[in-house]
């Protein structure tokens, strides 16, 4: 495991433990429903892309579980109120994690 910060290579990590691919997908660019019933996996590369989503934001939507557009994330299919226990460095790791893995999003508003 790399050391503890707020860098891009410990939100890789955190990411892998969190296992977000076996939803998002393996580029975490969004992915079908995992079960019938069940929304298919949003895009969160595009939460990191410059323009759409600030740290703060991210932050903030992993802690309350609202984007910055007002949606409320399904509790059910995104556990964020696991996601939103973790310290602002952790999410912060996350964010630069996919902001400098995915960059610029592939269309859509990112919320």
């Amino acid at each position: 495991a790399p050391a503890p910060g707020a860098t891009p290579e410990y939100g890789r990590y955190l990411i892998t433990l969190a296992r977000c691919a076996m939803c998002h997908g393996p580029d975490l660019r969004g992915g079908p429903p995992i079960d019938e019933g069940s929304p298919p996996a949003p895009d969160i590369a595009v939460w990191a892309a410059p323009g759409v989503w600030s740290l703060e934001q991210f932050i903030g939507t992993m802690r309350t579980g609202v984007t910055p557009w007002g949606r409320a994330l399904d509790a059910e299919a995104m556990p964020w109120k696991t996601y939103g226990r973790m310290t602002d460095e952790e999410l912060t790791a996350i964010w630069r994690y996919l902001a400098s893995r995915l960059g610029e999003p592939e269309g859509g508003d990112g919320g």
